[in-house]
Formats: C-alpha cells, structure tokens, sequence
C-alpha cells in the first residue's frame, strides 16, 4: 500500500483506471479486498493489529 502511495503523490497514474457508467468514466483506485472468516481471522485483523483479540473476542471494536 505505501507503494501505490507514494506512486500517487509522485503524480504516477499506473494505479488509477477509469471505470466508465456508460455516461461517466470516473477514475478509481481500485483495492483488493480480503474476505474474513473464522479461520483467518487472527492472520487478518488481530495479527495485523487491526483489531485486538479481545476487539474480536467482545464482538465490539472502537
């Protein structure tokens, strides 16, 4: 991510692409995503700090 960042702030357009709405063509940075899932919950969010694992265990992240 902070390569595609720093590409952006450079002014490097490689990572926008214009997804066209057959009236509009409007340039996105398109993301992968990943799907959680019970089992690869901890690999995701709590080992990636994005969360605790007591955020996960409580069922109520701040």
């Amino acid at each position: 991510m902070l390569a595609v960042t720093s590409s952006l702030v450079s002014g490097n357009k490689t990572y926008v692409v214009g997804v066209d709405f057959g009236t509009l063509s409007v340039p996105s940075f398109l993301l992968e995503s990943d799907i959680v899932y019970q089992d690869n919950i901890t690999e995701l969010l709590i080992d990636s700090e994005y969360w605790t694992q007591e955020e996960v265990d409580s069922g109520v992240a701040e």
